[in-house]
């Protein structure tokens, strides 16, 4: 009784230790794909968005196209 005891603890002990890597490992993916779309998005908006001195620039000639007509 004891020795079976023994066996089924052990055998808890190693699904416990499989699940917690298995665990960690997709953690871990997780980690890397989150990372991977926010730098992917992060450059995206860099690209798509607009500088200020151009907005700038352009607010203010259109500002001075209003003023001339």
């Amino acid at each position: 009784m004891e020795e079976k005891t023994i066996n089924n603890q052990r055998e808890m002990r190693e699904q416990i230790l499989k699940q917690s890597k298995n665990l960690h490992d997709d953690i871990r993916q997780k980690h890397e794909e989150i990372l991977a779309a926010l730098e992917r998005d992060t450059q995206e908006l860099r690209k798509d968005k607009t500088d200020r001195s151009t907005l700038a620039q352009l607010f203010t000639e259109l500002a001075i196209r209003l003023n001339q007509q």
